[in-house]
């Protein structure tokens, strides 16, 4: 699932992306169709550090730190991330079948107007279709 999320703190479009597995720098590479020494392999390269190096994962941070402050995943994802109720419902659905849910801020400007979500649908495979 890649679900495209606002937060009222910063009021920018963000990502909460769940997967049910961690997906390999190779194979990241592999399904973006670029050489690894080329300008486009060291962007997906870079874009795939942001994901899986950078991002936080909710789904760790809660059941690390978060599970005895919040009543559930939703109550964390709405009071620590400023969530929609609409978005933690969608994101809270995921949980039990995700092995890794993050919160991916973008960095990029081309990942606006629904260009990141698609390019993100490509690299993440099948999981990211929801």
């Amino acid at each position: 699932m890649i679900k495209v999320v606002f937060n009222s703190s910063d009021n920018h479009e963000n990502y909460v992306i769940a997967l049910s597995q961690v997906i390999s720098k190779a194979d990241f590479l592999k399904r973006a169709g670029v050489r690894t020494d080329s300008y486009a392999g060291r962007l997906v390269q870079r874009i795939y550090e942001g994901l899986f190096e950078s991002s936080l994962d909710i789904k760790r941070d809660f059941d690390t730190y978060f599970k005895v402050e919040y009543a559930d995943f939703a109550a964390y994802l709405r009071k620590r991330h400023l969530f929609s109720r609409e978005n933690t419902d969608d994101i809270e659905r995921t949980y039990p079948q995700s092995a890794i849910i993050l919160y991916y801020r973008r960095f990029y400007s081309f990942f606006d107007e629904g260009v990141g979500e698609t390019l993100l649908m490509k690299l993440l495979g099948p999981e990211g279709k929801g």
